[in-house]
């Protein structure tokens, strides 16, 4: 017999969103499952291993048909189903982070040439929005206070901080990594070290404004990736 079955839609999306390693892997296991486990066998009690194999396909969209002999429960398909379901549910398997040393450092030096002091994005009334070897400006830096507040690291006032390279080092970390993870929440799966600096550079809003492509970036900004680009291969 054919059992035919398929899964929400909402699974089926979250399965297209797994890697294709992530998918082959999972259908392996599936597929193992399947063929391995002790079903009953119809009119008899007793456990026991077909002889007969099992077929199992698992599309691209996430739909899921499964042959078995006409011997074997449908036990089997029972728990196909459930296999297939959760793991489209499984959380998302991403690459290491491009967050590193090297990216901190060219991100230092584009914005401020490592200086601790420098100053920036003076305003109308002559003052200086951005500070520091980061150049952060105040509500991004009150954004990362409370990021980093929730994971449990220490934080320290803008005043105290932006100015000086360790503590502002290790705040522009964490707005990168924030900034990495965003792309990825806004379905870029695979972000860019040049994507990340946009977040970054332009503000999260002005980025997606632009479909986070860096084409659409401000000249300025596309000069500073490439730039960035250049610094983290050396």
């Amino acid at each position: 017999m054919i059992i035919e079955f398929e899964v929400s839609a909402e699974a089926a999306e979250r399965w297209e969103t797994l890697e294709a390693e992530t998918q082959q892997e999972l259908t392996m296991i599936i597929n193992e499952t399947i063929l391995t486990m002790p079903v009953e066998c119809v009119g008899s009690p007793t456990l026991c291993h077909s002889s007969e194999q099992n077929i199992n396909a698992t599309s691209k969209g996430g739909s899921t048909r499964t042959c078995t002999p006409p011997s074997l429960s449908s036990n089997v398909n029972v728990i196909a189903l459930a296999l297939i379901c959760l793991s489209c549910y499984l959380p998302r398997v991403y690459a290491a982070s491009l967050v590193d040393n090297r990216l901190l450092a060219a991100v230092s030096q584009i914005e401020s040439n490592g200086q601790t002091t420098a100053k920036g994005d003076k305003s109308a009334n002559g003052t200086y929005r951005a500070i520091g070897a980061f150049q952060f400006w105040r509500p991004t830096w009150d954004h990362v206070t409370s990021i980093r507040r929730k994971a449990g690291l220490q934080v320290t006032s803008y005043k105290d901080g932006a100015t000086n390279l360790l503590w502002s080092r290790e705040y522009a970390r964490t707005y990168l990594q924030w900034c990495e993870d965003y792309l990825r929440a806004k379905g870029v799966h695979t972000p860019t070290r040049s994507q990340i600096y946009m977040v970054y550079n332009c503000g999260p809003g002005s980025a997606g404004k632009k479909g986070f492509r860096l084409s659409n970036a401000p000249a300025t900004t596309q000069r500073a990736a490439r730039k960035l680009e250049a610094l983290c291969r050396k």
